[in-house]
């Protein structure tokens, strides 16, 4: 990733990536994700996982997730490769429960199930007006301060590299 795609990667998507570090690859082999609003879906995002060493797999029918699973990844983790799997489901009225049990267990034990969601990121904002804005238009809209803290109209919040808009 070039320094300026680097740079761009943070803002609104930093508290995303922040759940997904070097260190937590190699932690676990699987995360489970609800991402109603289709954010990781967000190319510097899909790029910034990729370079982490994480493959996003969107869970969109079980006959063809289940073949995936079971040949991509699962005969990579019996042979003792590291292949991390970011199993994505971004149906807007599934919960992670609707994933395999195989999955969502494996998940849950290592404390890593996540739901990403606009409302989470701006939670101060209308999410119905902020998902009609275009990705690139997040940037800005982060830029200019208008991530506010709950509770506080016209006060940011912090901008810290915690995983606070992940739901565990």
């Amino acid at each position: 990733m070039t320094e300026d795609a680097s740079r761009r990667a943070q803002g609104w998507r930093e508290p995303i990536l922040d759940c997904f570090q070097f260190d937590m690859a190699a932690a676990s082999r699987l995360a489970a994700v609800a991402d109603p609003d289709d954010l990781l879906a967000e190319p510097l995002i899909l790029d910034a996982l990729g370079e982490r060493g994480f493959d996003v797999v969107a869970f969109e029918d079980p006959l063809a997730f289940r073949f995936a699973l079971e040949n991509r990844f699962r005969r990579r983790w019996d042979e003792g490769e590291g292949a991390h799997l970011v199993v994505v489901l971004r149906t807007p009225a599934a919960t992670l429960d609707d994933l395999p049990y195989d999955v969502i267990e494996q998940a849950r034990h290592h404390q890593r199930c996540f739901t990403f969601t606009i409302a989470a990121l701006f939670p101060n904002r209308v999410p119905g007006i902020v998902s009609a804005l275009d990705r690139d238009e997040f940037d800005v809209l982060f830029d200019a301060g208008c991530v506010q803290a709950p509770g506080r109209p016209g006060g940011t919040r912090p901008r810290t590299s915690s995983c606070a808009t992940c739901s565990r």
